[in-house]
C-alpha cells in the first residue's frame, strides 16, 4: 500500500484545490469556486499559524528506529512541524464544501470518505500522529462552515450570483 499511499495523500496537496477551482470557474459555478478558494486558504493559514506555534515532532523524529515500518525513504519527512495536518486540513475543507454544495447526500459520504482516507494516509505514511490528523480535520471542517455561512452569496459587478434569492427587489421605497 506504500505506492497507492504515496500517490492518495496528494489529494490534500494545493494543487488539488485549485484543480477544483479551475473546474467550478470553467462550469461557471462561481460562487462554489469561490468557497473552494476561500475554505482552502483560511484552513491552510489556521493550520500553519499553529503549526508555527506548536513545534511538535513528526513520528519520523519520535520515533526510534524500527518501530514502525512504513517510512518511505524520500517520502517520510522528519522535522518539528507535526502539529496539525495540513494536508488533512485542505482534504476536510475541499470535502465540506463540495457536501455542502452537493445535492446528493452520496456524493457527500464519498467526500467525507475521501478526506477521511487523506488523514489515514497521513498517519500510514508516518507524516503525522492521529491528533494531528485529528486537529486539520477540525481545522477544514470549521474554516468551510465558516466560509459557506459567511459567503452565502457572490456579487460580481452588483450582479448577484449564487445563493438564496434576495429579498431586497420585493421591499417597496416610496
Amino acid at each position: 500500500m506504500d505506492n497507492f499511499f504515496t500517490w492518495f495523500t496528494l489529494l490534500g496537496d494545493g494543487v488539488v484545490a485549485f484543480l477544483l477551482l479551475g473546474w467550478f470557474l470553467i462550469r461557471r459555478s462561481y460562487l462554489q469556486g469561490i468557497h473552494i478558494l476561500a475554505a482552502f486558504i483560511s484552513s491552510g493559514i489556521v493550520a500553519q499559524v499553529i503549526k508555527q506555534f506548536s513545534h511538535m515532532p513528526r513520528p519520523r523524529v519520535y520515533l526510534q528506529a524500527g518501530q514502525y515500518q512504513h517510512f518511505i525513504e524520500g517520502i517520510t519527512r522528519g522535522g518539528w512541524s507535526s502539529f496539525p495536518s495540513g494536508h488533512t486540513a485542505t482534504a476536510f475543507a475541499l470535502a465540506t464544501i463540495l457536501a455542502l454544495h452537493s445535492r446528493n447526500k452520496w456524493a457527500g459520504l464519498l467526500y467525507l470518505l475521501l478526506a477521511i482516507s487523506v488523514g489515514y494516509s497521513r498517519i500510514y505514511l508516518g507524516h503525522h500522529f492521529l491528533e494531528d490528523v485529528l486537529a486539520g480535520s477540525i481545522i477544514g471542517v470549521g474554516c468551510a462552515g465558516w466560509v459557506y455561512i459567511a459567503m452565502p452569496e457572490l456579487r460580481i459587478f452588483g450582479r448577484r450570483i449564487g445563493g438564496e434569492p434576495s429579498l431586497a427587489p420585493l421591499v417597496i421605497h416610496n
